[in-house]
């Protein structure tokens, strides 16, 4: 190291840890300093942009509380300043903590010590480099092991952190996941080192999803299988592991472990029945016939039956019945001891029967008849033994400034006197078994209030004592802190109270309550209507919240980002999304305009009205402009939607100058042509004259400023930029090299930070980009003034800015615009979310991809642009139910068949034998004139179609019953009255009623087929496609 005397000290800046999860990067690493509020803990991250620095030859600790760390400035390494960037940007996002930051400095400090800081920067090195510190850990982990005194020497926990803070190293400066990076040496955790784990195995399972479910391309190994039940739920069953008799969990060592730990096995234990046994287990996983929370219960008894060593009782009937028999007093004995809830019992002995049920292949009712069945008893006086009354006393809530400090919660009740419906029994969640858990008791009932006196739980006391002192002072609002406790008993019903205590127990429990809420959400609004609104679901997650942030001490801003957030109305919905034709279309409509009005600017000759612009093979009316005001157009912008006569007095023929003539065909037309329209004819006529039909210095100026705004949408749906990025966009200079196939040009993102950003744009956009910057000098040339270096600018020619050069932003982007009645639409969102969403499609979703692929952050893509279903939903709604918003009974002769096809194209809502557009035709026997349009874009239209059918089977009864009953939901969601109801919605319903009808009619076999269709509708087992349709609404659009 250079002299000490070159040491001097940084000015620094400070930042914040765990802020802002949407944090950029920080522009001065060198100097920044990351603190922890909270516990006012302080980092000085900048130091380690320094190769030289006091740290590495003082001894200090990397987190002393100090913010005066010396360095040798000249020793500023830039590949360093940058991983040090990426470190801080983690730390505010709070995903690295002063714990791990802490690691991550000392392993920097290691590296710096030993003169490797080279070795971090390319792949093979870091690999070297990684293998070499972990040799190192152990060497210092087995002088630990010699010698407890050791001061050079560190225990297994703190060198595993300290590898991990390697892990995190190499992550940060090039880019290889701590995944992939613990590969390459040897993990140093209790698993490889503890003798305790070397006399088990491990398995690498294989997961299955419930989402998917049975596969059909493979055989299930039950050996190495565990089940995912994503996306309902966060948790999986490990059943590979009960294929094993000898098994970690078993021990009273391996229940202590971690999870890891748990499902280690000894290979040599596997047994042949017991794999058949859980092969039937994973198939009623997978198929949903044994939901998460029951196959939870299913490994419990497992677990038991082996550690009884009673697993050879399960294959033969005359040695399973003693076994239900003792397990049943094992129960009834447990429920003596209050060792075990009735609730449980029941739950456990159901399950035992489902176990033996398997084993031996005979139905679980007579498997019942084996030994006395536990039932929940409603007559309460049976439980008095077991729940009883406690006395309790009464605190007032938001009555003092200060709540005292000896409050007994196991006995105490909190009163709102002005709002008696909140009135919290407090003491009851103290107890971990309560009556109200028990289901067939009601919650408003006294028995509800009984509680199990040998269930107190000391955590859950301190718990409750926080939360009734947070009641008293008025810090909780009543209602939040009744939200609270309701939540309490689903919590302690699932077992799962003891993740209140642990954070990331709590993280689970979160994404697991949250994903509860959603499916319940769902529930309300099939079948019978069993749950609640997404209203009600909002409030219960924030109770959860308020609830973890009271156990764990988390703040709400981080409980939050656990798991996604609901919301209970529709606000900030996105804008319609434009479809992939559309988009093509709007682009060639807005090239179309900028070509024509651009080089009608630039010619050198004086332009002869009237500019024409063909836009009639793209599906709409030419544009013909013989000036600015004058066109064939009947709207564009505000004005001209009253000039319905110009299209008959310019068109591409020219002008018309005989009046009479003019007011001939305006007649014929039925398009008024009054006195004051006379006037506006004559006056457009002097016009013209005068300028001997040629086009002004003022429309040309409008057609300028026209053609760079329709060059802002073209870049916008090039690129995917939004319109603020048009006033940053550099157009001093032509597009800069090519980079992976695409030009690119800098943009500075306006509104956060002026920071640069690179958006891309196809090569064949050169051309664009070339007439545009031959546009802008003109304009430049016009004004007598220079462009700004940023931004598309156009030539106001009116107000304060009039004949200057001002920066182009969203709110002048459309004004003025000539654009064809029925074109797409002109809202700036719609270009950058029509390549965005093109681009979610063609990656499979994958939201980190394409945030950098379009210059964003991944939470803007998935918040502003993540809607694929929801607006794909509304485009087809709206194109379907306009379609049907006219027709009624449309039936008016013949005799119902069933449209059954043995071949066609599948569509949303069956199949599709048309060729071609031409060979849509009604069906017979309907009013036609009243009928929807048979429009192929609009699924719902189809039933209506002769070339529409369904084939013989299952899947296509079940599709349209799936419509049918989608429709139902629309009609109650958006109907405000039955007659709009009828209107809209019958007619469709109508004719699938009348196709099934007459399919069941067919055969034995097609009514069995429409039964158990029906059955699955009633279930809410709706069609995929149109169970997206559901849930997307649901996700966003108020269903309470």
């Amino acid at each position: 190291m250079s002299g000490l005397s070159q040491l001097k000290p940084i000015q620094t800046e400070e930042v914040l840890a765990a802020s802002d999860i949407e944090a950029e990067k920080p522009k001065n690493p060198e100097s920044t300093v990351v603190i922890w509020p909270k516990s006012e803990r302080t980092f000085p991250a900048f130091q380690y942009c320094y190769l030289e620095r006091e740290a590495l030859s003082n001894g200090k600790l990397p987190h002393e509380k100090t913010r005066n760390f010396l360095v040798i400035t000249e020793s500023l390494c830039p590949q360093r300043r940058d991983l040090v960037a990426t470190w801080i940007q983690e730390m505010v996002r709070g995903r690295c903590s002063i714990n791990r930051a802490i690691h991550i400095g000392q392993a920097l400090t290691w590296i710096d010590q030993n003169k490797l800081e080279n070795f971090l920067f390319v792949e093979e090195d870091a690999k070297c480099l990684y293998r070499h510190y972990t040799s190192h850990l152990i060497q210092l982990v087995k002088e630990k092991e010699g010698d407890l005194n050791s001061v050079d020497g560190i225990n297994l926990i703190h060198a595993g952190n300290l590898q991990r803070g390697m892990q995190s190293i190499i992550e940060y400066s090039i880019g290889i996941s701590r995944r992939e990076t613990r590969k390459w040496a040897t993990i140093l955790s209790r698993s490889n080192f503890d003798p305790w784990y070397a006399q088990f195995d491990t398995v690498e399972p294989i997961e299955l999803s419930v989402e998917c479910g049975i596969p059909k391309d493979s055989e299930i190994t039950p050996e190495n299988t565990r089940v995912a039940f994503k996306p309902t739920y966060s948790g999986s069953i490990n059943a590979f592991k009960f294929c094993y008799l000898d098994r970690a969990s078993l021990t009273s060592v391996g229940r202590g472990r971690s999870n890891q730990a748990q499902v280690r096995v000894r290979l040599s234990s596997i047994s042949k029945q017991r794999c058949r046994l859980v092969l039937l287990w994973v198939k009623d996983m997978l198929t949903r016939s044994k939901s998460l929370d029951k196959s939870n219960t299913v490994c419990v008894l497992f677990d038991w039956i082996d550690r009884a060593k009673r697993d050879s009782d399960l294959y033969e009937k005359s040695r399973s019945q003693p076994l239900y028999q003792d397990f049943t007093a094992h129960l009834n004995d447990a429920i003596s001891d209050n060792a075990l809830s009735l609730g449980q019992a029941v739950k456990w002995q159901a399950e035992m029967r489902y176990i033996l049920s398997l084993s031996n292949n005979i139905p679980a009712s007579e498997i019942e008849e084996w030994a006395a069945k536990i039932t929940l008893q409603i007559e309460y006086s049976n439980l008095d033994n077991a729940y009883v009354e406690v006395e309790t006393y009464e605190l007032i809530g938001d009555s003092e400034d200060k709540a005292p400090n000896d409050v007994v919660p196991e006995q105490a009740v909190v009163n709102y006197p002005l709002q008696p419906s909140y009135k919290i029994r407090a003491y009851k969640f103290c107890y971990l078994d309560r009556a109200s858990l028990i289901p067939d008791v009601s919650p408003s009932s006294a028995f509800a209030r009984r509680v199990n006196p040998a269930s107190l739980c000391p955590k859950r006391c301190k718990l409750m004592a926080r939360l009734i002192r947070l009641a008293i002072n008025g810090t909780l609002v009543p209602y939040r802190a009744y939200r609270i406790v309701s939540i309490m008993d689903w919590i302690d019903a699932k077992g799962r109270g003891e993740d209140l205590h642990s954070v990331d127990d709590a993280k689970r429990l979160y994404a697991d309550f949250t994903q509860y809420l959603l499916h319940m959400a769902r529930l309300s609004q099939v079948g019978d209507k069993k749950g609640f609104g997404l209203s009600t679901a909002c409030h219960k997650q924030e109770a959860m919240a308020d609830l973890i942030k009271l156990s764990t001490n988390v703040p709400l801003s981080t409980v939050r980002t656990w798991a996604t957030q609901l919301t209970r109305n529709a606000q900030d919905l996105p804008q319609p999304r434009l479809t992939e034709n559309d988009a093509k279309t709007a682009y060639h409509l807005h090239s179309r305009f900028f070509w024509g009005y651009s080089q009608l600017v630039l010619s050198d000759h004086a332009a002869a009205a009237p500019l024409k612009i063909q836009l009639s093979d793209l599906g709409y009316e030419d544009f013909v402009a013989f000036n600015h005001n004058v066109t064939s157009y009947t709207k564009y912008g505000a004005r001209g939607a009253e000039k319905n006569w110009r299209n008959v007095a310019f068109s591409e023929a020219g002008f018309d100058d005989d009046i009479q003539s003019v007011a001939r065909k305006t007649k014929a037309q039925g398009i008024c042509f009054d006195a004051n329209q006379r006037e506006n004819y004559r006056a457009s006529q002097r016009v013209l004259v005068v300028n001997n039909f040629q086009l002004g210095e003022w429309t040309i100026r409008h057609f300028a400023n026209r053609a760079i705004k329709h060059f802002g949408y073209m870049l916008m749906f090039a690129s995917g930029c939004n319109a603020d990025h048009l006033s940053g966009i550099d157009c001093q200079k032509g597009l800069l090299p090519k980079e992976d196939g695409a030009n690119r040009m800098i943009a500075f993102k306006g509104r956060v930070k002026n920071e640069l950003q690179k958006v891309t744009v196809p090569s064949a956009f050169q051309k664009d980009w070339r007439q545009m910057i031959r546009l802008r000098e003109w304009m430049s040339s016009y004004c007598d003034q220079d462009a700004p270096k940023f931004g598309l600018c156009y030539v106001p020619l009116r107000g304060i800015n009039k004949n200057k050069l001002v920066k182009l932003d969203d709110r002048t982007l459309k004004d003025s615009l000539a654009w064809p009645e029925n074109g797409p639409s002109l809202v700036s969102r719609t270009p950058r979310k029509s390549k965005i969403q093109r681009v979610l499609e063609i990656s499979g979703g994958d939201i980190g991809l394409v945030a950098g692929m379009v210059s964003n952050k991944p939470n803007t893509i998935r918040k502003h642009y993540g809607f694929k279903t929801f607006e794909d939903s509304a485009k087809q709604l709206s194109q379907f139910f306009t379609a049907l918003k006219t027709s009624a009974s449309l039936r008016v002769s013949g005799k119902v068949k069933p449209p059954i096809v043995s071949s066609g194209e599948k569509i949303p809502t069956g199949k599709c034998v048309a060729k071609t557009e031409d060979d849509r035709r009604y069906i017979d026997g309907i009013d036609e004139v009243r009928a929807p349009e048979l429009t192929c874009g609009a699924p719902l239209a189809c039933f209506f179609c002769k070339s529409f059918g369904i084939f013989n089977n299952y899947e296509d009864i079940h599709r349209i019953l799936s419509v049918a009953a989608y429709i139902k939901f629309q009609s109650i969601q958006k109907s405000q009255a039955l007659e709009i109801h009828g209107e809209k919605f019958l007619p469709i319903v109508a004719r699938i009623e009348e196709i099934v009808e007459a399919f069941k009619k067919r055969s034995k076999a097609a009514k069995e087929i429409v039964q158990r269709s029906s059955r699955s509708i009633e279930k809410g087992d709706l069609d995929p496609f149109w169970l997206a349709q559901v849930n997307s609404l649901l996700d966003a659009i108020e269903v309470s």
